[in-house]
Formats: structure tokens, C-alpha cells, sequence
């Protein structure tokens, strides 16, 4: 085979490859498309208790005519983009959260269509990727559908990671493109096009990875190009610094909204307490999600990685051609380039146990927010799905070799029997013992029976892909769930719990539900828009938690009427037995007519927890100077109206001068108006909302409207406005 830089002689090789890719990646899922009530992916802590209640509330502000900037259901309110997962705005989020609900939920049907769609993208943009850099076009299909449906890629639980995973094939690709024509701007935009996209996916540690690789790859280029010939292509730097600009633009409508919730907010990274924007994820955080040298064998025999429920396995018959791949071509510039990104990111998924992590660590700016070193393997699974490819090529077009294939595939199969007795079978995952090992031997079956002499050639190249791709089964049925039995984990929870939650709805009386325990593995407030105190996310506002929310009096202030606890014996029908205590909490809003002011967290601590002083009717106001108020000892009832997420109006007919406070959190970008005039909102308790008000009857409107949001869309909007342009004009002077 050579490898070189081919282009398809024929249009409908592109459509006939599509088919292939389909065809294989509905072997692998067809359990998702046919039997959705039955069998899901998204049978994950992450995805049942976060993604998937929050594109749900989304998905029901949406179609209800409001895209959301404020989730108000859980913690006292969150801001919705700058939360980040599930990746409100990345396009296939989009569609997802469009598509019509059944009775206000997301249907399996929907979440596996669109986990299908976004296999079925990735595997084609990868493709393209290995069609660019020479691989025939047949061969390339098998190895988009190796990269998506297998290994590390091919397990992801993860809606947000993986819309980033679909970017990174067209980041090569174009990036591919760009050095192969230093002029070409419109790769040059095409680049920044999905670069900005892959920072829009809703988290940070696939984009910022991919950001660095790519610039590892571009400086290789600049220095490489200058000890060859002692210069530098600036035609090249300026368009690659055009497509980071592009980039930049793009992403902004996530990356600031997510930037100024970062800086307001506190993350849970795996210690004991969260920690700050600008604390560093210590080192050990990264060691613990780090691989072993000894879990590189799991290539052959499917266990797990630190972050449980993926796998970095490929199997024998895919190992066997991808090192075949990599023998038969190794002086070829790709398959070496292929072999560097694979094995680099081997080194980066092993942080603390090489040196390679922990060097960028170190050096790298914002690189210890990515704690989780093994989500590096996505490069590893993107270049072992190419030199499989190769070696598929180089299988059909080598007869001569066939003996060195069958003695390498041989050394493959019995190395993984070895392993695969060696460590056992996989207990993680549930697996029936050494069923992949029976897969590995009708793999290794096909690859030897293909070896045949005077085999038709498409036989050839036929029984290798399908030896593949019943390997490819051992990574769907640990990606593949069923909804319930034995092996299901928390998906029932997304459906069974209705007629528990309108009866606490119904004692909640407008006040919020606290959970005591995991005896309920979602979050019934994004998933029933439901009040609830506390929830399973990835970050909570600074100021929310710096008012102790789980003491009494706080959620006293907060509003909790109802603590519920239970337990459920078994896991896939609805908590048997469940335990309501009443308490006493403030209403949704209030009016104070006396202040008290104090001037450290630990003060505003010990004013809350005085008992001596009295709720609602004495505000506490944190480091600023209090009001004149009346100090009267009446608390007028306010009316309370939730128009939307983003908007909340008050009524109130004052008796005298009064702050009135929503129990709702203060938070940059909320916006209030007294009888239609722009006012200023009082951070109050901390972390509350309040408005001065004087006497007589008012209407306090509160809405949100983050300027991070606004800025963001534009800047968002102008950045896809350069890249159609750029595009557009480059197709002009080519057809000049």
C-alpha cells in the first residue's frame, strides 16, 4: 500500500463509505434503535443524576418557547450555560433537547437516537481524517466505526465529552490540511470552526487536551520547517493564529459563561471540600485518574479505567492489524506521525505513573483543571482506529506476507488467552466469565481463515472487518445496558419515581424538598421541576456554600419544608418505604425591617445560627452598609410569580421601608426593577437576593441577564459569520 495524500477518483465513494460506516455501527447499537425501553447507554451516575434531568428542564424551558439561562430547581438557582453539562448549546444537545417529550421527559428513544447520530458523525468525520491522509476509502469506513464504536471512545457514558470527541477528527483533518497548503484559508477557518466547537461540547477537559495537542503539533511543524531551511512559513503562523481567533470566537457563547461561573463557584474534584477557581487540582487528584503500567494490557481484555465504565480495550483481531499496520508501513510519515499521537497520549493517560503528565502539569496554564489524565486515550483510540486501517490495507493488497500475519495474529491471540486467565474476567462490567475470550477466538478465526490461499480479494478484506467488528460487540455490551435487572445501575430512576414525586410536590406546599441519603439516583428537581436543596453537580456558587446550607436555620432561610429519606431494596422499582419531615421554613419571599451587618464568613455563620435572631424578620448583610430601615416588627406577605426561569416578579405592599428577599441565589447578572425603575439587588444573608423597598405597594421584578451570555452569543456569532465568509471567498477565487 502507499500512503500518500489521495483523493477518491469517484463522488459516490463518499456515499457508499457513509453506508459501510452505518452498516457496521448498526450491528454494533441496533439494540438501542429497536429495543430503546429495553437497552441504554446512558446508564451512568453522571448522566442519570446530572446530564440528563438538566437537558431535560432545558428541553422543557425550550418547548415551552424559553431557552433558559437560569435553573432555578436546584441550589437555590444555577446559571444554566455557565454550569456547563450537558453542553446546552453544542448542536446535538440542541436536537436532543427539541426533539418532543413524552409527558416532560426525554424519551430512551431520543437519547439513543442521538448517541447513534453522534457515533454515526464522529466515525464519518474520522473518515475523512483517514481518507486525507491516504487510506483507502473502504478501510477508512472500517476505521471511523473502530474509533466510535470501540475502545475508550466507544464507552463513554458522557453526553458532554463525547459532542467534544465528535469534534476532534475534523480538528485533524483540517489541521492535516492547513499543513499540507500553508496558504489555504479556508482550512485555516474550517479549523477554528471545529476547534470553537469542541470548547462549546459543555466540559473542559477533551477541548483544552485537543487545544494542546494541536499546538504541540503546529510547533512541531514551525520548528521542524526551521531546521530544514532556517525559516518560517509566516503565511502558515498567521492563519493558524486566524483559526485560534476563530476558535475563541466561536466557543465564547459556553467558555464565558462557563469562565465567570468557575470564578464564582466551587468544584467538588474528588477531596474532601471543593475548591476554588483559582486553587490548583492537586497532583494526587491526577495520580488517581491515572492508568497503571499494567492496565495497558486491558488493549486485550476489557477492564476498567480509573474513570469506571469505560475501557481502553481494542481486542485481539483490532491489536493484530494495527500492528500489522504499523510493521508493514513504519516508514511511512503517517504511520509514524499516527504512532507518536498514540503513544503520547498513552504516556498522558498514564500521569503520575510516567513523567510525561506530570511535566505539563506543571508547565501547561490551566492543564491541572483537566484531573482526569486518562480521557487523553481518545487520541490513542483515533490513531489505533487508523494503523488498523492501514493494516486492513496492507492485509488485502500483502499476499506475500501471509505467513507473518498468521504468526503475529497467533502471538496476539495467545497473549490475550494468557492475560485474559492471568487477570480473570472482568468483574467490573458484569460480563458472563471469558465471554470476550470466545469472541477473541472466532475473531482470530476469521483473520486466519483469511489468510486462505486464492481468496477472492473483497473475501479478503471482508473476513478481517468482520472479525473486527465481533470484537466491537464486547464494547457495546459494556456501553449497553439494559434498563433494568442485575446489571442496571440508576436509568429506571429516570421513569419510575412520578407518583412520588406529585405527593411531595403536593406536601412541599411551595417549599423545597431536601433528600437525605442516594436512596434516589437522579435529580428530581431538573428532572420534575421541583424545588430541591441540593443535588448531584459539579459546582455550587462560593456564596451559597459559605452559608453552611445543610444547618437547620439555613435551610430554614432557604425553605425546605420536607427532608425526605427512604430506602429501596430493589433497584429498579420505586422506594418501598419513604419518611417526610415537616419543617417549618420561610416562604419563597419576605420582607425584613431590620439589618444586621458583619463582616467575615464565620460571623455570617454565627449570626445565622443565633437563634435570638429573628427569621424573617432581621436581614444579614455581609461586608456592606445596611439601609435605614423602620425595625418593625411585621413581615408583610409577599406574592410570588415565576413567569419563566430567568424571571420572577413581586408583589408587596409595604408598611414601611423594608429589604424584600427571594430565597433565591444572588448571582452576576440578575437584574431587578422597582415599580419599573431600575434598582440595585442587596446580596443579602450571604448569598440571597433582596431589594430596598419604602413604604406603600410595589411590584419587584428580578430578571437574569448575563452579560457574559450576551457578549458571548455575539462574539459567538461574529466568529461563525468570519468562518462562512472565509469560506465563501475561498470558494470564489477557486472558481476564479
Amino acid at each position: 500500500m502507499q500512503i500518500g495524500f489521495l483523493k477518491d477518483g469517484n463522488p459516490k465513494l463518499r456515499v457508499w463509505s457513509l453506508a459501510i460506516l452505518i452498516a457496521i455501527l448498526l450491528a454494533v447499537y441496533w439494540r438501542l434503535l429497536l429495543l430503546p425501553d429495553h437497552y441504554v447507554w446512558f446508564d451512568h451516575w453522571d448522566m442519570c443524576q446530572l446530564e440528563i434531568p438538566r437537558a431535560t428542564f432545558i428541553a422543557n424551558s425550550i418547548q415551552n418557547g424559553h431557552f433558559p439561562l437560569w435553573d432555578p430547581y436546584i441550589w437555590g438557582g444555577l446559571p444554566a450555560l455557565g454550569s456547563g453539562q450537558p453542553g446546552p448549546v453544542f448542536p446535538l444537545t440542541l436536537l436532543l433537547e427539541i426533539i418532543p417529550l413524552d409527558h416532560g421527559k426525554i424519551t430512551f428513544m431520543a437519547l439513543n437516537g442521538v448517541f447513534f447520530l453522534q457515533r454515526v458523525i464522529m466515525g464519518y468525520l474520522a473518515l475523512l481524517f483517514f481518507r486525507e491522509i491516504g487510506i483507502k476509502w473502504w478501510a477508512a469506513a472500517m476505521g471511523g466505526a473502530l474509533f466510535s464504536a470501540g475502545g475508550y471512545v466507544g464507552s463513554l457514558p458522557w453526553l458532554d465529552i463525547s459532542n467534544a470527541v465528535v469534534c476532534v477528527p475534523a480538528i485533524a483533518l483540517f489541521t492535516v490540511r492547513l499543513v499540507r497548503d500553508p496558504r489555504s484559508a479556508k482550512s485555516a477557518a474550517f479549523l477554528g470552526f471545529w476547534l470553537g466547537l469542541c470548547w462549546v461540547s459543555g466540559h473542559h477537559e477533551i477541548p483544552l487536551i485537543t487545544t494542546y495537542a494541536l499546538l504541540g503539533v503546529v510547533a512541531w511543524r514551525i520548528m521542524r520547517r526551521w531546521l530544514e531551511c532556517r525559516t518560517v512559513n509566516r503565511k502558515f503562523v498567521l492563519l493558524f493564529t486566524l483559526s485560534l481567533f476563530l476558535a475563541a470566537a466561536i466557543s465564547c457563547v459556553q467558555t464565558l459563561p462557563l469562565m465567570e461561573f468557575g470564578r464564582q463557584a466551587k468544584r467538588w474534584v474528588g477531596m474532601p471540600e471543593p475548591i476554588g477557581w483559582s486553587q490548583i487540582v492537586p497532583y494526587e487528584i491526577h495520580q488517581r485518574h491515572s492508568i497503571q503500567w499494567r492496565d495497558l494490557l486491558t488493549v486485550l481484555y476489557p477492564g476498567a479505567t480509573p474513570e469506571s465504565h469505560t475501557t481502553m480495550f481494542l481486542g485481539a483481531t483490532v491489536t493484530t492489524m494495527a500492528l500489522w499496520g504499523l510493521l508493514t508501513t513504519w516508514r511511512s510519515m503517517v504511520t509514524r506521525g499516527l504512532a507518536l499521537g498514540g503513544g503520547l497520549s498513552l504516556l498522558y493517560a498514564l500521569g503520575g505513573n510516567a513523567a510525561f503528565q506530570r511535566i505539563l502539569y506543571y508547565i501547561l496554564p490551566a492543564l491541572d483543571k483537566a484531573r482526569t489524565p486518562t480521557r487523553g486515550l481518545f487520541i490513542f483510540a483515533l490513531a489505533a482506529a487508523g494503523l488498523a486501517a492501514i493494516g486492513l490495507v496492507e492485509f488485502v493488497s500483502g499476499r506475500q506476507k501471509r505467513l507473518q500475519f498468521l504468526v503475529l495474529a497467533s502471538g496476539v491471540a495467545l497473549s490475550t488467552f494468557a492475560i485474559g486467565h492471568l487477570v480473570g474476567a472482568p468483574r467490573v462490567y458484569r460480563l458472563e466469565a471469558n465471554s470476550y475470550l470466545s469472541l477473541a477466538l472466532a475473531g482470530t478465526a476469521l483473520l486466519c481463515a483469511s489468510c486462505i490461499p486464492k481468496l477472492p480479494v473483497w473475501l479478503r478484506a471482508v473476513l478481517p472487518a468482520a472479525a473486527m467488528l465481533v470484537e466491537l460487540s464486547t464494547v457495546s455490551s459494556l456501553r449497553v445496558s439494559p434498563v433494568v435487572g442485575e446489571k442496571s445501575v440508576c436509568a429506571s430512576d429516570l421513569y419510575i419515581l412520578d407518583s412520588l414525586v406529585d405527593s411531595l410536590r403536593t406536601g412541599a406546599n411551595g417549599g423545597r424538598l431536601a433528600l437525605q441519603g442516594d436512596f434516589i439516583r437522579t435529580s428530581l428537581g431538573d428532572l420534575y421541576q421541583v424545588d430541591q436543596l441540593g443535588s448531584f453537580v459539579a459546582g455550587v456558587p462560593s456564596a451559597l456554600l459559605d452559608l453552611d446550607v445543610f444547618s437547620p436555620r439555613t435551610q430554614e432561610l432557604l425553605g425546605v419544608t420536607l427532608h425526605v429519606s427512604g430506602e429501596r431494596p430493589n433497584r429498579n422499582e420505586a422506594p418501598v418505604r419513604v419518611v417526610v419531615s415537616r419543617q417549618r421554613a420561610l416562604p419563597p419571599a419576605w420582607v425584613s425591617h431590620s439589618v444586621v451587618r458583619v463582616d467575615s464568613v464565620a460571623e455570617l455563620r454565627a449570626k445565622m445560627a443565633d437563634e435570638a435572631i429573628p427569621l424573617p424578620g432581621t436581614a444579614i448583610l455581609l461586608g456592606r452598609d445596611a439601609p435605614k430601615l423602620s425595625n418593625a416588627l411585621i413581615s408583610e406577605p409577599v406574592a410570588v410569580e415565576r413567569h419563566d426561569s430567568d424571571h420572577v416578579t413581586l408583589r408587596v405592599n409595604m408598611a414601611s421601608a423594608g429589604l424584600v428577599t427571594v430565597s433565591g441565589s444572588d448571582y452576576p447578572g440578575w437584574k431587578a426593577t422597582l415599580d419599573g425603575k431600575a434598582v440595585s439587588i442587596i446580596r443579602s444573608y450571604g448569598a440571597l437576593r433582596s431589594v430596598f423597598a419604602d413604604e406603600g405597594s410595589h411590584v419587584i421584578e428580578m430578571k437574569f441577564r448575563p452579560d457574559s451570555v450576551l457578549v458571548g452569543g455575539i462574539l459567538s456569532a461574529l466568529g461563525l459569520a468570519a468562518v462562512i465568509g472565509i469560506v465563501i471567498a475561498a470558494n470564489r477565487r477557486s472558481a476564479t
